[in-house]
């Protein structure tokens, strides 16, 4: 008899939580197809330790996007000239030659120093008025601060082309964290997807594009 009993609570147990997961997965948010689709924007966000820091310096982890262009025809991103079948990164940092909008430094960390290994994306298809938006966004938030920082960025980016049902909550103080867990309420969110080089790492100035050549040492900004 007591076996039966626990045999019986095992099922309802084993029952219940096959229930819960299914629910789990019917609740988590869906990103759909559009018709006019000339890329594709990836955000991408994750929480690390300070293996990759100064001694003494927390790192909190880092957000950023990523544009591929799906089109046949060249695509202005920001100031930048993206050709078909090219993948830039985007992303805002407080390096000392620039408070702000960086071009291809994630991929080329990510290349030399396998640097963001557990990033969490999530990647959506845009037409060529996204494509507008998003440059527009880009020229109105071309800076970094604690407040306003990489997550601020990647965040806000997103949703500035987003339905209102892709879109990522706003939190009071933005991090890397809170990105990752919104990112995460999607079924179709991804792990450590590749991220391709590109070797045109820099930013512009006065509309001019500054290439910045990596050493050693910027491994740990």
């Amino acid at each position: 008899m007591v076996k039966r009993v626990i045999a019986g609570l095992f099922i309802l147990i084993c029952s219940v939580a096959l229930t819960c997961g299914c629910d789990d997965n019917k609740n988590k948010k869906q990103l759909a197809s559009i018709d006019d689709s000339v890329g594709n924007l990836t955000i991408f966000s994750l929480t690390q330790s300070n293996k990759d820091t100064l001694p003494l310096l927390l790192n909190l982890g880092h957000s950023f996007i990523t544009i591929e262009n799906t089109s046949s025809d060249n695509m202005t991103i920001g100031n930048y000239e993206l050709t078909p079948n090219e993948t830039i990164c985007i992303g805002t940092w407080s390096i000392s030659n620039h408070f702000g909008v960086w071009y291809n430094v994630e991929s080329n960390y990510n290349s030399k120093y396998n640097r963001y290994d557990g990033r969490i994306s999530l990647t959506k298809e845009i037409s060529s008025n996204d494509i507008t938006t998003i440059t527009t966004f880009i020229a109105k938030h071309n800076y970094w601060n604690p407040f306003r920082n990489c997550s601020y960025f990647a965040l806000n980016l997103w949703n500035s082309v987003a339905d209102s049902n892709e879109k990522l909550k706003k939190p009071i103080i933005y991090s890397p964290t809170h990105v990752t867990q919104e990112i995460k309420k999607f079924n179709n969110y991804e792990y450590n997807r590749p991220l391709p080089t590109n070797s045109n790492m820099g930013y512009y100035s006065n509309a001019k594009f500054v290439s910045f050549n990596m050493k050693g040492e910027d491994k740990y900004v």
